[in-house]
């Protein structure tokens, strides 16, 4: 890797319980632009009835929206924080190089 991986953000967690279990969160991959100045890379939320996914261009315009999977039951919600997990750490670089070139 030519880059330090501090140079291509963070990641910064929301998570809401409610009597133990889990009913929110905000999973982000940001790049702080300048002191306590962030700027989106993706976001995974979970509101609208689903896990979605949206991804970001330098400008901070969103380029898209993807849903992951449609909440019905609490394990739908459990199961979509563990993808985005996976779609915010193990897609690190690509999230960043994506939003270096603007898509």
């Amino acid at each position: 890797m030519t880059e330090d991986l501090f140079d291509m953000g963070v990641v910064r967690l929301w998570l809401w319980k409610h009597k133990g279990k889990m009913v929110d969160f905000v999973l982000k991959h940001e790049l702080e632009e300048e002191e306590g100045i962030f700027r989106d890379i993706v976001k995974v939320d979970c509101c609208h009835g689903e896990v979605h996914i949206h991804r970001y261009n330098a400008d901070g315009d969103e380029v898209a929206r993807d849903p992951i999977r449609p909440i019905s039951e609490q394990d739908d919600l459990v199961e979509g924080y563990e993808e985005a997990k996976v779609l915010v750490y193990d897609k690190w670089e690509e999230n960043f190089g994506r939003w270096e070139r603007g898509r």
